[in-house]
C-alpha cells in the first residue's frame, strides 16, 4: 500500500448495491468474477493509482451503461465507481452478465487506456473460471519448477496448491489442495507437502504472473 502517493497493483475489487451501500449480495459468481479479475490484472501491474481497491457501487440513479469515478471524500487505499444498474437486481443469468459487464466497465472508467488488457483479463477469467490460478511463488532446481498459486471459488475459501513440472520429461505433478482463508500464509505449507502425494497432472492449468499483496508498480 501507497500512502506516499505511488501507483500500486490493485489487489481487491468490492461489490457494492442498495441504498446503504451494503455489500452485493446472491451474485456469489459476479463477486468471483471480480475478485478473479482484480488478481489477474494485479499480476499485469495494472494499477488504479495509489489506491488498492477499488469499490464498485451498482447505483439504480446512474444510467446502465455508464460508469463514473468518484475522485473526492474516499479515503487513500480505495476509490469508489458508480456503476448504473437497475433498482431491483433480479437473480438471473442475464443480471449476472450486466454486472460482470459493469465491473468491466468501472476498470476502464479508471484505466481507459488499458481497455485492451482489461478486454483480455475478461476474456481470459470467463473462460476458465474456477480453474484460473494466481501465482503466489516460482521456485526453480536444476530437476523441477514449482508453481505456488491460488485459485477463486463462488462459496469456498481459496485453495492453495503447487504444480511441479519435471525438467527432464516435462511431466506435471499437482500437490493436494490446502483451503486457506488467507493463501499467502499457506505458501511454504504447500511447498512443504511430500512428492509422494503429488497426483500427475495431463494438462497445465492456467495461471496468472506472479501476485503482490501490496506491490508498487515499477516504472514503465
Amino acid at each position: 500500500m501507497t500512502m506516499d502517493g505511488r501507483p500500486s497493483r490493485l489487489s481487491d475489487i468490492r461489490l457494492f448495491a442498495g441504498m446503504s451501500h451494503s455489500y452485493l449480495e446472491g451474485f456469489e459468481e459476479v463477486t468471483a468474477f471480480a475478485r478473479r479479475m482484480a488478481w489477474f490484472l494485479n499480476g499485469e501491474e495494472f494499477s488504479i493509482g495509489a489506491h488498492t481497491h477499488m469499490y464498485v457501487f451498482f447505483s439504480p440513479t446512474t444510467p446502465i451503461g455508464t460508469a463514473s469515478v468518484v475522485e473526492q471524500g474516499m479515503d487513500w487505499w480505495f476509490r469508489y465507481t458508480y456503476v448504473g444498474a437497475p433498482r431491483e437486481l433480479a437473480r438471473s443469468p442475464e443480471t449476472s452478465l450486466l454486472l460482470e459487464e459493469g465491473v468491466i466497465a468501472a476498470l476502464k472508467a479508471n484505466r481507459p487506456d488499458k481497455a485492451e488488457l482489461i478486454d483480455a483479463a475478461a476474456a481470459t477469467v470467463r473462460a476458465h473460471g474456477e480453474r484460473m490460478r494466481f501465482l503466489l511463488k516460482f521456485k526453480e532446481t536444476k530437476a523441477y519448477v514449482a508453481e505456488t498459486a491460488f485459485t477463486i471459488s463462488e462459496r469456498e475459501p481459496a485453495k492453495v496448491r503447487t504444480l511441479r513440472t519435471e525438467k527432464s520429461t516435462g511431466a506435471m505433478f499437482d500437490s493436494p489442495p490446502i483451503l486457506a482463508i488467507d493463501a499467502r500464509v499457506h505458501v511454504n505449507e504447500s511447498l512443504g507437502i511430500p512428492f509422494s502425494e503429488y497426483a500427475p497432472c495431463s494438462e497445465r492449468p492456467p495461471i496468472s504472473k506472479i501476485v503482490k499483496w501490496q506491490g508498487v508498480v515499477s516504472p514503465a
